[in-house]
């Protein structure tokens, strides 16, 4: 079940969006003619400040297959809650709560930190942070360390953060129903 709220497409040549390359991998596939190649390539690209999205592309070239994971990012954007606040040396951006989630054989557990802790993770979790404007971060990747598996485990461990006034809305539905 997803908490997160999904939002509409949008176009990142034009927009505030950023985008970083997870991952690129050579792929084969043999044929009656002999191998073919493609290329495989992992984007994730966010507005920094809650929205963040994965796609998959493969082509020929790897400009093409960079621009069809692009557009299947823009697709898939969604918008995280997260935690703000203000200290001397600027906004410090955080989870919520603690929260896990898996993938495959692939589990991601995020932590809250505190101010000037900076991001605590591999380099998926470094890049997807940076895209989504988390500055503050703790992560533990257990099992599979397939770049693919831990962006989709992290993506699902964010889409089931929830706030404070999620829990009060509960709340006033559990005591109206007594």
């Amino acid at each position: 079940m997803s908490f997160s709220k999904r939002i509409a497409r949008k176009n990142v040549r034009d927009s505030e969006f950023v985008y970083r390359v997870i991952n690129v991998s050579r792929v084969s596939n043999t044929r009656s003619g002999g191998r073919r190649m493609s290329i495989s390539v992992l984007v994730v690209i966010g507005n920094q400040n809650g929205v963040i999205g994965i796609g998959l592309g493969n082509d020929v070239e790897m400009k093409l297959a960079e621009s069809k994971a692009l557009k299947i990012a823009q697709n898939n954007l969604f918008s995280i809650p997260l935690k703000r606040q203000m200290t001397s040396s600027g906004e410090r951006v955080t989870v919520c709560h603690f929260v896990n989630g898996s993938w495959c054989s692939t589990n991601v557990d995020i932590f809250s930190a505190k101010g000037a802790t900076s991001v605590i993770g591999g380099p998926v979790i470094r890049a997807m942070c940076e895209c989504i404007g988390i500055t503050d971060l703790v992560s533990k990747v257990h099992g599979s360390s397939n770049p693919h598996n831990v962006s989709k485990a992290f993506l699902s461990a964010l889409m089931k953060i929830k706030t404070k006034s999620y829990y009060s809305k509960l709340m006033l539905n559990l005591s109206s129903d007594v």
